[in-house]
């Protein structure tokens, strides 16, 4: 199961529980996603739309920088948009939101301080829903989905031979970028 404390840095009281699963064959994934709106989940909950993700690190970085470390965040409401502004390297809240939350019948379910299983995920969109709970097949299937060409085009398109970047390098300069955007 992929649940980890996130602690922080200079408050070491102040901790959150994050459970992390990725989903696929969510087929009513558009009116699970509509329910969450509409406040009758967790207000905690939060669904990013797996093919825009380079890895789990980089989902990971975004949770932490969204809960301990983003100062332009005042703006933002709920840590649902707190969490899809972070994986942008974008500073536009819109872009950021509407690039990364989920849509499609593949995605990351974030769930910050609240109890999230298998089980429940199963009771919210179904038996036929299959859920990913190791970090290391989460990222075998973002390989599969082919997530890392749409990082690099759209995220890093202006470098000159970004395409011949390795994915470890593309991680590597992604990762710094969100660390260092709202500082």
């Amino acid at each position: 199961m992929t649940q980890f404390t996130l602690t922080h840095p200079e408050h070491p009281h102040t901790q959150h529980k994050i459970a992390l699963y990725y989903l696929h064959n969510c087929l009513n994934l558009p009116q699970f996603i509509q329910n969450v709106i509409k406040g009758q989940f967790p207000e905690t909950l939060v669904l990013v739309d797996s093919t825009k993700i380079l890895s789990t690190n980089h989902i990971q970085v975004a949770i932490y920088n969204a809960l301990f470390k983003s100062k332009s965040q005042k703006r933002l409401k709920t840590i649902q948009t707190q969490i899809l502004y972070n994986l942008s390297d974008s500073k536009n809240f819109s872009q950021s939101l509407s690039t990364f939350g989920a849509k499609e019948s593949e995605c990351f379910l974030v769930g910050v301080d609240c109890e999230i299983t298998p089980h429940k995920i199963r009771e919210w969109l179904g038996d036929n829903v299959g859920i990913v709970e190791e970090l290391r097949e989460m990222d075998a299937h973002l390989e599969k989905n082919g997530s890392a060409k749409w990082v690099r085009e759209s995220m890093f398109g202006g470098l000159e031979n970004a395409s011949h970047f390795p994915k470890s390098h593309l991680e590597s300069m992604l990762l710094t970028q969100l660390s260092v955007k709202d500082l």
